[in-house]
C-alpha cells in the first residue's frame, strides 16, 4: 500500500518570497501609519504651541515700549528737555503699530479665538487714537502753544498708552490661558501616543507570532514531510509519496521526490529481469547517487534556509536539488549527454557547497566540444563524493575539487577529478588499485568508487586511473571512446 505524508494545502498557493513580503508589509503598515497620524498631531500642537508663544513675546514688547519708553519720550517733549523733532515717539509708534499688524496677520493665519482677536483689534484702535493724539502734540509743539495745551494733550496721551497697555496685559492672559488648555491636550496626546505605543507593541508581537505560525504550517510542516518520506525510503518503502504544496518553491522538489520514488521502484522492476551482473550494479549506482540520507541533509539545510530567511539562497538549492533528482533519474536511461552529466555533477556540488562552502571550493572545466558526446551516465558524481568524504573532509582546513574534461586526438575523451584533500600514502594507494583490479569493495573508500569502476569496466572495458600523494590530494580518471551511442534514445535532463 502507498503510504501517503499529506501536507497541509491552503486555498491559495503562495511563494515563500510573497509570504514573507506579506508579513512585513503588515507589521510595517502597523507600525507606521499609527506612527504617522500621533507625529503628525504633535507637530501642529507643538506649532501651535510656538505660535503662541511669540504672539506673548510679541505683545510684551509693545507693552514694554508702550509703558516704559513712549510715555517718558512724550513727558521729555512736554517738558522741555527735547525738541518734538528731536524725539524718538514716531519711530516707538511704527514700532508698535507695526507689532500690532504682526498679531492680527498671526492670528488670522493661524486661526485664533474671538477674545485674543478683540483684544488685539482694541489695541489697534487705541494705537490709532494714539497717532491722532501725538499729531496734536506735534501740532501744538511746533507752533508753541500754551505748556498747559500740551500737558493737556500729554494726559491724553498718557491714557490711551495705559489703555494699550491694559489691553495687551488681557491679551497676554487670554493667551497664556491657551497655552494652559493646549498643554493639556499635549499631555494627554502624550498618554495615547504611550497606550498606542503599547497597542502597536502588542500588535507587532501578535502579527509576528501568527506570521511565524503561518510560516511553519507553510513550510516546516511540508519539508517535515518530505523527510518523513525519504526515511521511509530509507526503511525501503518505495511506494511512500508526499501530496499537496502550498508553496510555489516546494512544488518541483515534491513532484521530483514522488517521480523519484515512483521511477526507483519501476526501476527495480524493470531490473529483476536483468543478468545479475548488470542489475546489481545499475540499482547499487542508481540507490547511491540518490541517497536518503544525501536528500535527508539537503532538506535540513532547505529547512535552516528557510529559518534563516535566506529566501534566494532556498530558491537556489531547491532548484539545484530539484534538478539533481532529475538527471539522476533520466526517465531510466542508460546514457546521457556530457553536458547532462555535468550538469549533474554541478547541481550535486552546488548543494554540497551549502554545506561545506567554508572548508570546500571546487571548479568544473569541460571541454564545450564534449556537450554532444553520449556517456554512461552517474559516473562523475560518485567520483566527486568520494574526493569530498573521503578526501577534502579528512584534511584540515579544505580544499578544492577540480572537474576536467578533455577530448583527445585519438578520438576519446578522458575525464579527471582531483582533489587538494588528504591524500593516501603509497601502502593505500596500491591496496585500493589491488582491490578495484580483483573487483573487491575497498576498505578505505566509499562505494561509488568501487561503483564507477565495476560500471566502466562492464559497458567499456576499461578502469580508473588513480594517483595520490599523502598531504596533497588525489587524482581519479577514467578515458572512454567518443562517437558511440547506446541503443536507448538518450534523454538530455535539462
Amino acid at each position: 500500500m502507498i503510504r501517503h505524508f499529506n501536507m497541509a494545502i491552503l486555498r491559495r498557493r503562495d511563494s515563500i518570497r510573497a509570504m514573507l513580503e506579506q508579513s512585513y508589509k503588515a507589521i510595517i503598515a502597523i507600525m507606521v501609519i499609527p506612527t504617522v497620524i500621533m507625529t503628525a498631531s504633535m507637530m501642529l500642537m507643538t506649532a501651535r504651541y510656538d505660535n503662541l508663544i511669540e504672539n506673548i513675546d510679541k505683545a510684551a514688547e509693545i507693552r514694554d515700549i508702550a509703558k516704559n519708553q513712549f510715555s517718558g519720550e512724550i513727558w521729555n517733549i512736554v517738558s522741555g528737555k527735547k525738541e518734538f523733532m528731536d524725539g524718538r515717539q514716531g519711530e516707538m509708534m511704527a514700532q508698535m503699530e507695526k507689532g500690532m499688524e504682526e498679531l492680527a496677520e498671526r492670528m488670522t493665519e493661524s486661526g485664533e479665538n474671538a477674545d485674543a482677536a478683540r483684544y488685539v483689534v482694541a489695541a489697534q484702535r487705541a494705537g490709532n487714537t494714539l497717532r491722532s493724539y501725538v499729531d496734536t502734540l506735534r501740532y501744538q509743539a511746533l507752533n508753541q502753544e500754551a505748556v498747559s495745551l500740551q500737558e493737556s494733550t500729554y494726559r491724553d496721551i498718557t491714557g490711551v498708552v495705559g489703555l494699550i497697555h491694559t489691553v495687551l496685559e488681557q491679551y497676554i492672559n487670554e493667551e497664556l490661558t491657551n497655552i494652559s488648555r493646549l498643554n493639556s491636550r499635549i499631555q494627554m496626546v502624550a498618554v495615547l501616543v504611550l497606550v498606542f505605543t503599547a497597542g502597536i507593541l502588542l500588535m507587532v508581537i501578535y502579527f509576528a507570532i501568527n506570521s511565524y505560525q503561518h510560516m511553519r504550517d507553510s513550510i516546516h510542516k511540508p519539508i517535515l514531510n518530505l523527510q518523513e518520506m525519504t526515511r521511509a525510503i530509507t526503511d525501503g518503502n518505495l511506494d511512500a509519496r508526499v501530496t499537496g504544496s502550498a508553496v510555489e518553491e516546494l512544488i518541483p522538489l515534491t513532484k521530483s521526490l514522488n517521480h523519484m520514488a515512483e521511477r526507483l521502484q519501476q526501476l527495480i522492476d524493470e531490473r529483476v529481469e536483468v543478468g545479475k551482473n548488470l542489475q546489481k550494479a545499475e540499482l547499487r549506482a542508481l540507490q547511491a547517487q540518490i541517497t536518503p540520507h544525501f536528500v535527508y541533509n539537503t532538506l535540513e539545510t532547505i529547512i535552516w534556509l528557510a529559518e534563516q530567511e535566506r529566501n534566494q539562497e532556498l530558491v537556489d538549492i531547491a532548484m539545484a536539488f530539484t534538478d539533481f533528482l532529475r538527471i539522476s533519474l533520466n526517465q531510466g536511461r542508460d546514457y546521457v549527454e556530457v553536458s547532462s552529466e555535468q550538469k549533474h555533477v554541478r547541481s550535486y556540488l552546488s548543494i554540497q557547497s551549502a554545506r561545506y562552502n567554508r572548508i570546500m571550493t571546487y571548479d568544473i572545466d569541460i571541454d564545450p566540444a564534449l556537450e554532444k558526446e553520449s556517456v554512461l551516465k552517474l559516473l562523475l558524481q560518485p567520483l566527486v563524493e568520494n574526493a569530498i568524504y573521503h578526501g577534502i573532509k579528512n584534511k584540515r582546513g579544505g580544499g578544492q575539487i577540480q572537474v576536467v574534461g578533455r577530448k583527445n586526438g585519438d578520438n576519446t575523451m578522458t575525464f579527471t577529478v582531483r582533489d587538494t584533500g588528504i591524500g593516501m600514502t603509497e601502502e593505500q594507494l596500491e591496496r585500493l588499485r589491488s582491490r578495484l583490479r580483483e573487483g573487491v569493495l575497498p576498505e578505505n573508500a566509499g562505494f561509488g568508487l568501487y561503483n564507477v569502476n565495476r560500471r566502466i569496466r562492464l559497458y567499456y572495458n576499461r578502469e580508473l586511473e588513480i594517483a595520490s600523494e599523502y598531504g596533497k590530494g588525489t587524482s581519479i580518471s577514467f578515458t572512454l571512446p567518443c562517437g558511440e551511442r547506446d541503443h536507448e534514445e538518450i534523454v538530455c535532463s535539462g
